[in-house]
């Protein structure tokens, strides 16, 4: 997805794995590492799994690496991903955030994303001016669905909104809302797409997920195709949509597709580099190998090579980098 604003290095990244596609060459080079800084939230989604069908909350145990150690990974990635996408959790629990998208963007990733729920938004307005794109979950607009489903407060639902609105006024940022949607949510993410649109802001859509499948009420259901099918037709009229036409056609009838994993690494607050990729739970220590490349191979000789999963993980940060390295021509279809 963060591929779309294009920097000198995702570009190189891209044409160097379209050859090595071709010729069989398994390791691909990233076009961005998603780092969770936490697994620390102060929502409770009732949607939100972290991957596994069992939900933890609010906080998941594991250790977190310091301000320090976390530089010397984003080092280590740098090396091989041309940007870097922070999530979490809640990344904005980090008090450490401001500093860690500075040194970011001072060794060269580009872009320096940031996924949040918006609630801290405001609260440490100084992170929207070192960053290149924000993302903020949002997926109802009524004040009650959406406490009852973050588990919090009604008033959380008006902040957020007020901090969408305090992103909008940054002209050098990317903003985009991310809707999850569920079977009782379809009327729900239309609202919220409306919302963007009116706000002139990147609407994206994500079917919930349970484990690595979609929720089995998305399937065949002919409401969520319908809502896939207005996401469309918005695109077309030049609205601002950011999955691309390509994910979309896939999302809708959850179609198998190629996955390439290796093209979007995802790395753990710990350090922990997950290999071939997150869903599968294998993982190596980026941080104590400190090579990017000899942690794939450590992988590789640990887990062996990436697998040909069965039909699931129908997410866009999976569907696109697979969908634009295998026929570049599906860039023409962003």
């Amino acid at each position: 997805m963060q591929y779309k604003a294009l920097s000198l290095g995702l570009i190189k990244n891209h044409l160097t794995n379209v050859v090595k596609y071709k010729i069989g060459d398994e390791d691909l080079l990233p076009y961005f590492a998603t780092l969770y800084l936490t697994l620390r939230c102060n929502y409770a989604c009732t949607f939100c799994d972290d991957g596994s069908a069992k939900h933890k909350y609010p906080d998941l145990e594991m250790d977190e690496l310091s301000t320090g150690k976390f530089k010397k990974l984003l080092k280590i990635l740098k090396k091989s991903a041309p940007s870097i996408y922070f999530t979490g959790g809640e990344p904005y629990l980090r008090k450490d955030l401001l500093e860690l998208c500075k040194f970011s963007k001072k060794i060269g990733f580009k872009p320096v994303s940031v996924n949040t729920n918006g609630l801290l938004i405001g609260s440490y307005p100084e992170i929207m001016d070192n960053v290149d794109q924000l993302v903020i979950s949002l997926f109802t607009l009524d004040p009650k669905k959406y406490a009852k489903t973050i588990q919090k407060p009604e008033k959380c639902l008006e902040i957020v909104k007020k901090n969408i609105d305090l992103a909008r006024k940054k002209k050098n940022l990317m903003l985009t809302i991310n809707c999850v949607v569920t079977k009782d949510s379809l009327e729900d993410a239309e609202e919220v797409m409306d919302f963007c649109i009116k706000k002139n802001v990147n609407f994206a859509i994500v079917p919930a997920m349970v484990g690595c499948y979609p929720d089995k009420d998305l399937f065949h259901n002919k409401k969520y195709q319908n809502l896939i099918n207005k996401v469309i037709s918005k695109k077309k009229q030049g609205k601002l949509i950011f999955n691309s036409y390509k994910s979309l056609e896939v999302m809708k009838n959850f179609k198998k597709f190629t996955c390439l994993p290796l093209l979007t690494p995802h790395l753990y607050p710990n350090g922990d580099l997950f290999y071939p990729c997150q869903l599968l739970k294998t993982k190596v220590n980026l941080l104590e190998i400190g090579d990017y490349k000899k942690a794939i191979k450590e992988g590789r000789k640990k887990f062996g090579s990436v697998p040909k999963c069965d039909n699931r993980c129908h997410l866009s940060c999976y569907i696109e980098p697979g969908a634009m390295t295998i026929n570049p021509l599906n860039l023409l279809k962003l």
